[in-house]
């Protein structure tokens, strides 16, 4: 992954090495590893992974670098992948270790044949949602969708919220499929805040849409044109009034201005000043000020 940043960094072309493509492809197809074990060492590091590690946060050239060796991955071994999905797909739902080894499997081969972005890969996530029998396969493939199909997706969560809005905890993974989500916008997860599952003064459900966001889509935080720092600190404003240790506690999120290249850390700075120019609770007070000092 090192290499490819120095590629994305120096405007040159990106590649995989023939030794790794080879080296993925050997895990991928050996039936004698265990599923559960395979779905972790098939499974690319997140944005913020990367990111920690890097002592100025890159966020569109991490996107770009992740989404790079999944697209290439995804291609180069399509086959391979459906083959994979194919051979775990199972009759009924269990609960033992190996049966749930090898739905996680499974529902990374399905990722990995969404990211391909074709008629067939949808077909195929759309029959998994239609047709699942447990909680784990029906969620799994709504990500895919959303991930992937950006203009398929209304679709499918429109459906899902109908079946499922009077459950709260499933509602929980729809509102954090989307906003950890690439293809999700600011408007989109305001418009989730309009709707009569979503309920601010439930801890839980403001975490399954803030808490996915900051952790999930830091891209999309870090916009430099402001409007996640906003969009935030607009809902740290709100909350602080009736849940302070909540407030306080996303306040915290907000403490990597050391990590920032110029032009974010001065629109960061922005929003926590702003932030310190309402009549917080003393928890937030003091983490924005901490912020703020570095």
């Amino acid at each position: 992954m090192n290499l490819l940043f120095v590629n994305i960094f120096n405007k040159e072309s990106l590649s995989l090495s023939d030794k790794f493509k080879d080296a993925f492809k050997a895990l991928l197809t050996d039936t004698s590893v265990d599923e559960a074990f395979l779905s972790y060492a098939l499974l690319l590091p997140g944005q913020m992974e990367i990111n920690d590690k890097l002592e100025i946060h890159r966020y569109e050239d991490v996107l770009k670098a992740i989404g790079f060796v999944k697209s290439e991955l995804s291609h180069s071994f399509k086959d391979e992948f459906i083959t994979r999905y194919h051979s775990l797909t199972q009759d009924g739902f269990k609960l033992d270790a190996k049966s749930m080894g090898q739905r996680s499997l499974k529902n990374l081969c399905l990722s990995y044949i969404a990211n391909t972005k074709t008629t067939e890969a949808l077909s195929l996530c759309g029959t998994q949602f239609d047709n699942a029998s447990n909680m784990t396969d029906e969620i799994m493939s709504l990500k895919a969708i959303v991930d992937n199909f950006p203009n398929d997706k209304s679709h499918y969560l429109a459906n899902f919220y109908k079946k499922w809005k009077g459950e709260t905890l499933v509602m929980q993974k729809w509102i954090s499929v989307q906003a950890m989500s690439s293809t999700t916008s600011i408007s989109e997860l305001k418009e989730i805040e309009k709707l009569e599952i979503y309920d601010a003064k439930v801890p839980n459900i403001v975490r399954s849409l803030l808490r996915s966001f900051i952790r999930g889509n830091p891209a999309l935080l870090n916009n430099t044109d402001g409007s996640g720092y906003k969009y935030l600190v607009d809902k740290i404003i709100d909350i602080d009034k009736f849940n302070p240790s909540l407030a306080s506690g996303l306040t915290k999120t907000l403490n990597h201005l050391k990590k920032l290249d110029p032009v974010r850390r001065n629109l960061l700075e922005g929003e926590l000043n702003r932030l310190l120019m309402e009549k917080l609770s003393n928890d937030t007070y003091e983490v924005a000020t901490k912020n703020l000092k570095g």
